[in-house]
């Protein structure tokens, strides 16, 4: 436990900030303080996890690391785990017979533990691999046995996960009606679990179902609903399969130009990650496309390259050894099931003969009892012991858990301390309200103010994630707010966005990250009451005359993003009786109501053009009251943040 109080005293801590990644950084800090050998096992586990999506180079490495920790100390569960890992990162690469070859290791093991939920993942990542061998049959048959053993798992997410698996397969059958029915039982569980990392492969996987079947503009939607969460993830896997599809889809309706861009951004990726057969059906489809232009050098070029790639993956020897090891896969089930009926065989046998022999030793079964009250006894006793160890184990987490609560609610009174006090917005705009409701102890939605010379400034922001890392986000935001006004002198509120962008980017986007802010950055010049103002993904609401106005934004973020041109300056006259409010997403993207579903926009701007004639300290006891109602029993998703003003 002390390694995870480190863990997030990194993260609180803003002068330890790295331009590296923190996550991959914290864990290699406590593999290498960690003295418990199964825990630094699983630490490295954990790290080919994470390389797997963000950089597949190292994700191969730290799983040899975490095999080579699991056999040293004979850790049997370690040792499925990275087999595991190790299985995937050759599966994405197209190095199936060595990636079967794991994962047939990992699978037995967690056959032996009785893990069916582990199992399930196993036998859900054999039926990729088939999958990839285009051994249809074969993939059909182990994505069945994975939601078999999720049902015995009683794991939802298991058995949705083994549905992807199923609908590839029925994509590939030409069977796309089973394959949606598949699809949209894994986005159900996965979106009502909020599980947005594992819905962008199903929003993927409906997308080329639905390019396969010809309805592009469904395939289309789907491809651009998962495109952003992939990229919020960092999955460079799934980008690269995205761009894939999104070409395929551009290649069907003719738009050339964009499929090739599309292509050569997927290329790129899985050249990187040398994806070698991602690299494959890339060429393949590039071929097709300069075929279809009529540029026959180039598409000769990309067949050979593609004629390549298929000889490295489906060489003879490639093809011997999946053989062997199905082979000896199958052997192994038999001999299991051959050695099952033969111990029953046993047991019948040693049953009858124990029948025969309790008649004639009745005095060998009062011997019997006294062994087993013995026995029973000395178990006692050690259950005794045990119940001892495990009340101070129990305390020794408890007393953990409270440091890292400790720590966290120490982090909320310096976040508290760092966002605009009510009393100090007050004497600027006597006439507003505050409703901000973090979805953890921390947030990573923050109100920001300042004042430089007769301009007061007020920010409504939401950062990159929640929690703790949306903490660090929002004071690292704040920090680069101040210097621009109170440093550089920066005075138009697009020109603040543009410098706070242009830090971001430098400090902590060198390698893509798309980390950084949403917002609106108000200016209140207090001599001619004028207000300017820039909106980053977001727009500031007028209500003016009982009619609800949704006023100008720019669709990019202050941060890394594909959009990279200079923010607008926006200028607005505000009435006597004029309410503008700013707000980030989180309240409307709450899920509740009777469906579960989210509140929308639309709902939160009719919400708020009723109570808007109302007093201020009434709407603020509204929000939080409609809030409540509507996310009922669910888990509040999101930071939420809510102001309103009047300025006169």
């Amino acid at each position: 436990m002390k390694q995870i109080f480190s863990l997030l005293i990194i993260c609180l801590s803003l002068s330890s900030f790295s331009q590296k990644d923190n996550f991959a950084d914290s864990l290699i800090n406590l593999v290498n303080k960690s003295s418990v050998d199964t825990i630094k096992n699983y630490y490295y586990y954990e790290l080919a996890k994470y390389y797997q999506e963000t950089d597949p180079n190292k994700a191969e490495e730290c799983g040899k690391k975490s095999l080579d920790w699991a056999k040293k100390i004979n850790f049997r569960r370690g040792e499925a785990m990275a087999h595991q890992s190790l299985g995937e990162f050759n599966n994405a690469r197209g190095f199936y017979e060595i990636a079967l070859e794991s994962f047939l290791v990992s699978a037995r093991i967690y056959d032996q533990l009785k893990d069916y939920k582990k199992a399930s993942t196993v036998s859900n990542s054999i039926g990729n691999t088939y999958l990839g061998l285009e051994k249809f049959e074969k993939a059909l048959e182990f994505y069945t046995l994975s939601s078999e053993q999720a049902e015995k798992a009683n794991s939802k997410l298991a058995k949705a996960t083994a549905a992807v698996g199923l609908s590839s397969v029925y994509n590939k059958m030409e069977k796309y009606s089973e394959s949606v029915h598949e699809l949209h039982y894994s986005r159900g569980v996965f979106e009502n679990a909020n599980k947005d990392n594992f819905s962008a492969y199903v929003y993927a996987n409906m997308a080329e179902t639905y390019n396969l079947s010809g309805n592009l503009d469904s395939a289309s939607f789907y491809a651009r609903k998962s495109l952003p969460l992939m990229e919020r993830f960092n999955n460079r896997y799934g980008i690269c399969l995205i761009n894939q599809i999104l070409g395929n889809i551009d290649f069907s309706k003719d738009k050339l130009n964009s499929a090739l861009n599309y292509y050569f951004r997927s290329l790129q990726i899985a050249e990187e990650d040398k994806a070698v057969d991602n690299q494959k059906a890339i060429c393949l489809q590039i071929f097709k496309l300069f075929e279809k232009k009529g540029n026959a050098e180039q598409a000769l070029a990309y067949y050979k390259k593609y004629n390549n790639l298929k000889d490295s993956l489906y060489n003879g020897d490639s093809r011997n050894k999946l053989y062997e090891l199905q082979t000896k896969y199958d052997t192994e089930s038999k001999e299991k099931e051959n050695k099952l009926l033969v111990q029953d065989k046993e047991i019948a046998k040693k049953s009858l003969q124990t029948q025969r022999i309790m008649f004639y030793f009745i005095a060998g079964i009062l011997l019997l009892v006294f062994v087993f009250s013995y026995i029973s006894f000395k178990n006692l006793k050690k259950q005794k012991r045990m119940n001892i160890i495990l009340q101070q184990q129990k305390e020794l987490v408890e007393q953990s858990r409270k440091e890292i609560l400790d720590s966290i609610m120490y982090a909320k009174r310096i976040q508290t301390t760092i966002l605009a006090h009510k009393e100090f917005i007050s004497e600027n705009i006597s006439n507003n309200f505050i409703y901000f409701k973090p979805k953890d102890i921390v947030s990573g939605d923050f109100y920001w103010a300042t004042q430089k010379n007769n301009l007061f400034y007020l920010a409504v922001c939401d950062s990159t994630g929640h929690g703790v890392p949306g903490a660090f986000m929002s004071l690292l935001s704040i920090s680069f707010l101040n210097e621009a006004i109170g440093e550089k002198n920066i005075l138009k509120p697009n020109e603040v966005f543009n410098y706070v962008r242009q830090k971001l980017i430098d400090n902590i986007s060198k390698e893509g990250q798309k980390d950084g802010f949403d917002g609106i950055l108000l200016c209140l010049n207090k001599d001619t009451k004028e207000i300017t103002y820039s909106a980053a993904n977001n727009r500031p609401v007028l209500i003016r005359e009982n009619q609800l106005i949704e006023l100008s934004g720019d669709r990019m973020p202050v941060g890394y993003g594909e959009r990279k041109e200079d923010f607008t300056l926006h200028s607005i006259k505000l009435d006597k009786a004029d309410t503008l409010y700013l707000f980030t997403d989180g309240y409307a993207d709450q899920f509740g109501g009777p469906k579960g579903k989210k509140l929308m926009y639309k709902k939160l701007h009719e919400f708020l053009l009723n109570i808007s004639g109302t007093t201020f300290e009434n709407q603020t006891i509204a929000l939080g009251e409609n809030f409540d109602s509507w996310k009922g029993n669910l888990e509040q998703v999101d930071d939420v943040c809510v102001i309103g003003l009047k300025v006169a």
